[in-house]
């Protein structure tokens, strides 16, 4: 009908994505011409078509009724389902995520904050409130006494100036942040995980069985978990880590001031950059192992003298610095 000759440049688009349709300029207008007159001709002929994957008058009725209301090809094909950008011009940004992961980008040449939500189940609201030049984003579920963990590409997705302070909190969502440089940057999570990439900021991170990742870090960092895990490669900076039962690792990490390392049946392995002769340690364990370069021993290692103090304590867990 007019209706559906009418739609037929988004119709191709679409059938293009869902059906895979040989790629041909005309192939969509004709398969669509071709079925609508034969579709009373030969009914078993034009389901025999459905069924292999030709365009059938009803493919063509569902796929107009997804435009219809709102449902992209994209979704329909099993990708993400992404929002509509939304813009801001805060220059801070305090959010509340929830179950819902979120996902920072800085950008050096971006002025304002853009944010777009990606597979957001129908029964999660997200709501944006902008004031005195600060964005609070917060979500949860519509009925919280039907909530049910949310599919992991579930999250929102910010890109922003470089030099937004930023505080973020989740309770099951992951974080991951790129590419910030800011004065201030608190992350708290409970059971989501955290991942920092190419960050110069004051870093200060809780989680609770959540896991830490860092790379390419600058700055001080103040990080707590319960039972999380904390792993940093090439980062810079000063060091304040503790932990119940999570485990550190560390690779090509300078130390550029006094820092200091607790876990009490986790583990400590760090491999230091530019040497340990510009370092002082302190390392003391109840009942793990402990080495210092070439040095092993129990319960206790002093060395050093640097003008760098590095202070570590265990319970049952092994220490290791090189």
């Amino acid at each position: 009908g007019n209706g559906i000759i009418a739609s037929r440049p988004v119709v191709r688009h679409h059938f293009d994505n869902v059906i895979g349709l040989p790629d041909k300029q005309d192939m969509l207008s004709y398969e669509i011409t071709y079925e609508v007159t034969q579709v009373n001709e030969n009914p078993e002929e034009t389901l025999s078509r459905f069924r292999t994957g030709h365009c059938s008058l009803l493919g063509i009725l569902f796929a107009t009724s997804l435009l219809l209301v709102g449902v992209s090809a994209t979704a329909f094909a099993g990708g993400a389902t992404t929002s509509d950008p939304r813009t801001f011009g805060a220059y801070q940004i305090d959010v509340d995520t929830g179950p819902v992961g979120i996902q920072i980008q800085g950008h050096a040449s971006t002025q304002v904050v853009r944010i777009t939500e990606e597979d957001i189940p129908s029964d999660v609201a997200i709501h944006y409130d902008e004031q005195g030049g600060i964005l609070h984003v917060t979500a949860g579920y519509v009925n919280s006494k039907k909530a049910k963990a949310l599919p992991a590409k579930a999250k929102i997705y910010a890109t922003m100036p470089r030099y937004e302070f930023v505080h973020i909190k989740t309770s099951s969502g992951p974080v991951t942040i790129d590419n910030l440089s800011t004065d201030h940057l608190s992350v708290q999570t409970k059971t989501g995980n955290i991942h920092v990439t190419n960050t110069n900021a004051a870093l200060k991170a809780a989680s609770t069985t959540g896991n830490q990742v860092y790379n390419q870090i600058y700055g001080a960092l103040i990080l707590t978990s319960t039972t999380g895990n904390m792993s940093f490669a090439n980062t810079w900076g000063t060091m304040k880590l503790r932990s119940q039962a999570g485990s550190f690792s560390g690779s090509k990490v300078a130390l550029a001031g006094n820092s200091s390392f607790r876990t009490s049946s986790g583990s400590i392995k760090i491999y230091l950059d530019y040497g340990l002769g510009r370092y002082t340690f302190d390392m003391r364990s109840t009942g793990g192992k402990l080495r210092l370069g070439q040095i092993a021993r129990t319960h206790r290692i002093q060395w050093g003298n640097g003008n760098i103090s590095v202070s570590s304590i265990t319970g049952s867990g092994a220490q290791d610095f090189q």
